[in-house]
């Protein structure tokens, strides 16, 4: 990679573990992530800025995410209605593209029904910020006027629903697909999530048995 400072072990680590995700199913090592965090923050922290207690997931997701090495990200907490959301700063109009910023929201609304990201496993943590990132990674190739016409069209079911599936399977094509998998798993088993909350995510997302026959077809497709 260019401008790689990672030591060579490291990046032979990830291209070990990161074949081995593509054809069995693999939780990624915390132990590992957290042992090379200041090598990780090197490569994969520039121009992000983390919220507390997402900072090392966010590294390990990013590392599925090369070419958002250089995009600005800051990760918050901010009340929304979903565990995680991906939006462009407000002000994205004024932007060219390549000069914007995006936000991960990370839900701190009260009461909320859902699974909260604190409460998820390291597995699962990358595995929403994966398919945040693919949101991140969509919005980085449209201009202005096509994310703008994006956000109006996101009010819409079917839209919605497409957009989501569409960046569920981004998340997949880089190799995050059995942590999405796991996340959306927990969701639909935990007993705490209420009925409502599982009801409004199956309107719009894929639900944990497509996404494991989505991961399984990629798996199969890139076995050799």
């Amino acid at each position: 990679m260019k401008n790689c400072v990672l030591p060579i072990f490291v990046i032979l680590y990830f291209l070990a573990a990161h074949g081995q995700d593509s054809v069995a199913y693999h939780r990624l090592d915390r132990n590992y992530y957290l042992a090379h965090h200041d090598s990780l923050m090197a490569v994969y922290g520039i121009n992000k800025t983390f919220e507390p207690g997402s900072e090392l997931a966010g590294l390990a997701a990013l590392t599925f995410y090369p070419e958002l090495k250089n995009v600005s990200v800051t990760f918050r907490r901010h009340p929304i209605i979903t565990t995680m959301s991906a939006v462009p700063h407000a002000e994205f109009m004024r932007y060219r593209k390549q000069d914007r910023s995006y936000f991960i929201n990370i839900n701190n609304r009260k009461n909320f029904k859902g699974i909260r990201f604190d409460n998820l496993n390291f597995n699962q943590q990358v595995g929403v910020l994966g398919h945040e990132l693919g949101h991140i990674l969509y919005y980085t190739s449209k201009r202005s006027t096509g994310l703008f016409l994006f956000g109006l069209g996101y009010f819409f079911l079917d839209f919605r629903r497409n957009v989501e599936a569409h960046t569920d399977m981004t998340a997949i094509s880089h190799e995050l697909g059995w942590q999405l998998y796991e996340y959306a798993h927990s969701l639909s088993t935990d007993p705490n999530v209420s009925e409502s909350y599982k009801r409004f995510k199956s309107r719009f997302y894929l639900n944990d048995n497509e996404l494991l026959e989505l991961v399984k077809q990629h798996q199969a497709k890139h076995t050799h």
